[in-house]
Formats: C-alpha cells, structure tokens, sequence
C-alpha cells in the first residue's frame, strides 16, 4: 500500500507540475500545442551476476505543450511503453513488460536561427511484468538533442536522438567489476508532430 501511495503521488507531480508550467507559458504569449509521438531504443540491461544483454524498447506519447517566443518549451502527458523480452539462448533472459507512464518535459530549440534543439523529459513508468501480476514504479530520465521540421498546415516535426536512464532496483550496471550503478542506460531514435491549436497573440503558427 506504501508503494502504491508514492506511486500514486509521484504521477500526480508529474501531471501538475507541465500544467502549472503550461499555464504560465500562455500567460506570456506561448503557443499552444498538441504533442503525438513514439519512441525506440535498445536498453542495456544487466542483472549482476548475470551478463547484460540488449532489450528493445518502444513507446508512444500523447500530451500538450506550450512553446515561447523566445524558443522554450513546456510539455507533458500520458503514454505506453513496452519492453520485449529477451531470448533465453545463453540459458537466462529478461522479461518483458508493458508500462503506463506519465511525463513531463522542458526543450529549448532557438527561434528563427537553427532547426536545433534539446529536450529533458522525465517519466514515471508503472510497469507489470508479462505473464505476473507483478507491478513496478520506476522513473526515466531522458536527454534528447533534436532537430524540427516544418511540416504543411503548421505543423512540426520533431527529430531525436534520445539517451535515458531506467532508475530501477531490479537492474543494475556493474562498472569494472568495482561497483554497480543502480537502474540501465538506453539510446534510441524519436519522432513526434505539434499541432498547434492556438497562440495567444494572434498570430498564425509557423
């Protein structure tokens, strides 16, 4: 019941705190945004003693935004995420699992000079294990350099390159033999579309 309080508050903060961000934004002339996206990568997972194998590892994301003149961005949202398990062909494997997260982000991309850009996003992940009724919270941190796109209509696209940490127990990453950093590292390719739906000064989306 503990886990399950924390979790539960931990996902509130994760959704107040962009909307509190969002409204702020709007209050300074932002741009309101519909945010779709997904995202793959391969984990390095790692259960010492055991040797670490890669895991592939896809989501998709849903949210609103805000983005400022002066090129800021504020985000978040629900999404899914899932993990396949691995093969057992050096006699262990690890498991699979499907995870509802929520999320919540900051990016920057320079009005008006460059297509380039970076975003942090923090996600907090209740995930259950195929074929258990086990359920794990974990939150991700992810670093993303990006780069937009123009599409038709005003809309943009969003190319990344995003490298996350897993902060779970249930993994750990042995370091020289030394010393285990807790959680597991991935690095994978995103892509998502904003839509805007508004802009508070009256100026089209661009």
């Amino acid at each position: 019941m503990k886990r399950l309080s924390i979790t539960r508050v931990l996902l509130t903060v994760l959704l107040v705190m962009p909307c509190a961000g969002i409204a702020s934004a709007e209050a300074a002339s932002a741009e309101l945004m519909i945010i779709a996206g997904s995202n793959t990568a391969a984990l390095l997972a790692q259960d010492t003693p055991f040797n670490p194998r890669l895991q592939l590892q896809s989501s998709v994301q849903f949210g609103i935004g805000a983005h400022s003149p002066s090129g800021i961005e504020l985000a978040g949202g629900i999404g899914l995420m899932r993990a396949t398990p691995t093969s057992a062909a050096v006699g262990y494997t690890y498991p699979g699992w499907t995870g509802r997260t929520a999320w919540t982000r900051i990016g920057y991309a320079p009005p008006e000079r460059s297509p380039l850009g970076v975003q942090f996003t923090v996600f907090g992940v209740l995930a259950g294990y195929d074929a258990t009724y086990l359920l794990s919270f974990f939150p991700i941190l992810e670093l993303a350099p990006t780069v937009q796109i123009p599409l038709i209509g005003g809309a943009v696209a969003s190319i990344g390159l995003p490298i996350g940490w897993e902060i779970r127990r249930d993994l750990g990453l042995q370091v020289g033999g030394i010393f285990v950093l807790p959680g597991a590292m991935y690095a994978g390719f995103s892509a998502d579309v904003r839509v805007s739906v508004s802009r508070a000064s009256g100026q089209s989306g661009k």
